[in-house]
Formats: C-alpha cells, sequence, structure tokens
C-alpha cells in the first residue's frame, strides 16, 4: 500500500515516520532529486539496506495532461501480465538466495554487470536456469536494471 505526496520537499528536513513508513527527503536520496510525484512506502523501512530506496519519486511528469502520455497500466502491465509476473516472483526467489531472512530489496552491490549478464541468459532463452527459473525471465530483469540504472545516472546532478 503506497500514500501519495505531492509537492516540493523541506529542505534538510530530518527522517521521520510518514504513515507507518520512512520518509526520507529527497536531497537524501542516493541518486539525486527528481521534481516529480513522489509515492511513500507504508512499511517499516527500518531493516533495509542503505542502498533500498523505499521512497521513490518516478520519472512520471507533474503535469496531468503529460502523465496521460505515460500509460504505465495500459501500456505496459497489460501487454505484458504474464512475464511480469515471471519476473516479481524471479525477485522474490532472488531475494531469498542473495538476502535471506531481508525484506524484499534491490540489493545493487552484489552483481553490477548487468548487460554481460543479461546477454549470458539471453544466449540461453527459452531454457531453464539450475534453479529452475527462466533464463528469460532472468534476461528482462536485468534489461530493466539496466535501464533503471541508466535512468538513474542520468537524473543525478
Amino acid at each position: 500500500m503506497v500514500m501519495e505526496h505531492q509537492g516540493s520537499e523541506p529542505q534538510e528536513e530530518p527522517i521521520k515516520t510518514v504513515g507507518g513508513g520512512e520518509y526520507v527527503p529527497a536531497s537524501k536520496w542516493p541518486y539525486g532529486t527528481a521534481k516529480s510525484t513522489v509515492f511513500y512506502a507504508k512499511q517499516d523501512c527500518s531493516q533495509l539496506p542503505v542502498t533500498t530506496v523505499v521512497n521513490r519519486a518516478t520519472t512520471l511528469p507533474t503535469d496531468a495532461k503529460e502523465r496521460k502520455t505515460f500509460p504505465v497500466a495500459t501500456g505496459v502491465l497489460d501487454y505484458f501480465p504474464d512475464a511480469l509476473v515471471a519476473i516479481s516472483r524471479l525477485s522474490y526467489e532472488g531475494n531469498n538466495q542473495h538476502n535471506p531472512g531481508q525484506p524484499l530489496h534491490w540489493a545493487r552491490e552484489k552483481s553490477t554487470d548487468q548487460a554481460d549478464t543479461l546477454i549470458r541468459h539471453f544466449l540461453e532463452r527459452g531454457t531453464l536456469d539450475q534453479d529452475g527459473q527462466r533464463h528469460s525471465a532472468k534476461l528482462a530483469w536485468r534489461a530493466l536494471a539496466l535501464l533503471q540504472l541508466e535512468i538513474e545516472a542520468k537524473r543525478k546532478p
């Protein structure tokens, strides 16, 4: 469950609890500040690693008319529901493998070779990896990771 917050962030506001989750001002996010709608997770974030950002800004524009040109549900989720379910299961299983006992999160520092790993899984597409997961799901996850990191790098000041 998420709570939506719009508007500019206060400068140098200390970390505080909002709606059961931890609020981190945009100025303290590791990848810089984005001026957009911010969604705050309603969960306890205190046990998540420093590299995890639960309270995230998206690259969605704040202008309502312009936001209509980013049909996330009908333009992506509705196109690939089974593929996205497979990727979400892969994330869950990967978290259990690489971060046992921790809440679901992307431990970015544990694997940084997105492009090479994506290609390795691409070469084995259509088959299952040793852990029973589809190589195609793993290459799709890596492609999303690569794109996310590229977008975040461009946002950095």
